[in-house]
Order: structure tokens, then C-alpha cells, then sequence
């Protein structure tokens, strides 16, 4: 299993907005695609900063939904949300235990 983990930084205050619109706009996408398995997203308030980490069968199907034209059209909301780029790394699952 692969994980792509995305960190953001969001402008003071805008965690809760960009946890709506990732459970209304993208999660679903997501769930669309071949090799989906789940999501977290854990978050700092106090710093602004969220990290979603999302789970896929490989790292193929984590890059061919990064390449689906629905998502892409939804990521393009979340910029303005955001104080910085955000930052995206393909990691492998090594322990599927909390």
C-alpha cells in the first residue's frame, strides 16, 4: 500500500473551510478512483496547518487520479485557502496498525 501525504498551510482561520470543500469536492473523486482506500487528515489550528494523507493501492493510481481532469478542476479551489503551495510525497505504507 502507498500513501500520498499533502501538507498545507492555510491562511489564519481557513482549516475548517478546506476540510469542507476536500469532504465535498474531492473525497468523493477519490473514492471514484481504482485503488482508493481511505483518507486522514490531521490537522494544527493553532499553526494553520493540515496534513491529508491518502492511502492507494499503488503509487500508479495515486498519480492517475492526480491526472483526472475532475480533480484537478476541484484542487483549483484550494489555493486561495491556502498561505503557501502545498506539498505532495509519495511514501510506502509499512504498517498498516495504528
Amino acid at each position: 500500500m502507498y500513501a500520498r501525504v499533502t501538507t498545507v498551510q492555510t491562511q489564519p482561520g481557513k482549516i475548517d473551510e478546506a476540510f469542507a470543500l476536500w469532504n465535498e469536492s474531492l473525497l468523493p473523486r477519490y473514492k471514484q478512483h481504482r485503488g482508493f482506500k481511505g483518507a486522514h487528515i490531521v490537522a494544527n489550528r493553532d499553526a494553520n496547518k493540515a496534513i491529508v494523507i491518502a492511502y492507494w493501492d499503488a503509487p500508479t493510481d495515486a498519480q492517475a487520479a492526480s491526472a483526472d481532469a475532475d480533480i484537478r478542476a476541484a484542487l483549483a479551489a484550494f489555493p486561495p485557502l491556502f498561505s503557501a503551495p502545498a506539498v505532495t510525497e509519495d511514501y510506502e505504507v509499512l504498517d498498516n496498525e495504528p
